[in-house]
């Protein structure tokens, strides 16, 4: 018989992450004004360097590169606020509308300046490798280098640009609700209720009859969101195949263009 196992608290169960360091809450003002900034330099980047990309020198091309990571890296830290955020409390509305907003202005940015890898896999391959052969190029070799690989498979920018946008209400859209559901859910062991952390947490504990529990918990609260689930995990399949099929990629193509 197993012995009555007693629920410990570390101090850490109420422990979430700090995110002030980026921004002070979802009402911050300078969430806002990092948007209308961000915008702003994609723009003009965009002005400047639209249909060039392939007269650049090395030099050049290494520094637009350096203000395409700059502003990314202003977007990317907006939306990992946005996303954690989002992460400590799926159900609260305020945290949604952020995180949805956020991702589609991320979308938005990406629709913008996905000319430059058009644009660089449409050098011819010596002129290419003349710059990526360039010390002036920097850390940036790899990054192009890898970009061409996808050269065969790209669309054109209007198509490409529709397929990062369908991505917002689609493959986005499905994580979205999955971690919403799996936010939401309730595990019962032993009278308790518990969220998904803390039941899987119960999985690592030395108590075998503990871990069964927490594993036949998990087990019965996911069969009563099966067809969700079910839904969820089939429809980002035929959405893929949606966007790979006019490129002409197959099953392991992906591991082709790594290889």
């Amino acid at each position: 018989m197993s012995e009555q196992v007693v629920e410990q608290r570390t101090g850490a169960e109420d422990v979430i992450w700090d995110l002030s360091i980026l921004y002070s809450g979802v009402d911050d003002p300078k969430i806002n004004q990092d948007v209308q900034s961000i915008t702003e330099r994609v723009d003009a980047w965009v002005a400047q360097y639209r249909g060039r990309i392939a007269q650049l020198s090395a030099a050049e091309l290494a520094q637009a590169l350096r203000e395409y990571e700059a502003f990314l890296d202003a977007l990317g830290r907006l939306t990992s606020f946005a996303a954690l955020t989002f992460y400590t409390d799926t159900t609260n509305p305020q945290y949604g509308a952020l995180l949805q907003k956020l991702t589609e202005f991320s979308a938005e940015i990406e629709q913008k300046t996905l000319f430059m890898e058009l644009e660089w896999n449409q050098v011819p391959d010596e002129a290419a490798q003349k710059v990526l052969d360039d010390p002036a190029i920097g850390k940036y070799r790899h990054m192009l280098e890898a970009e061409r690989r996808y050269k065969p498979y790209q669309l054109s920018e209007v198509e490409e640009q529709l397929l990062v946008e369908k991505n917002v209400t689609g493959k986005n859209a499905w994580a979205r609700f999955f971690t919403q559901l799996a936010g939401a859910a309730r595990f019962e062991v032993d009278g308790r209720q518990l969220n998904q952390s803390q039941v899987i947490a119960l999985l690592y504990e030395a108590d075998r009859d503990l871990r069964r529990k927490a594993a036949d918990a998990i087990t019965t609260a996911l069969r009563q969101r099966q067809m969700e689930l079910t839904y969820i995990f089939n429809g980002p399949v035929p959405a893929k195949a949606v966007g790979d099929g006019p490129r002409g990629i197959h099953r392991g193509t992906h591991n082709e263009i790594l290889d």
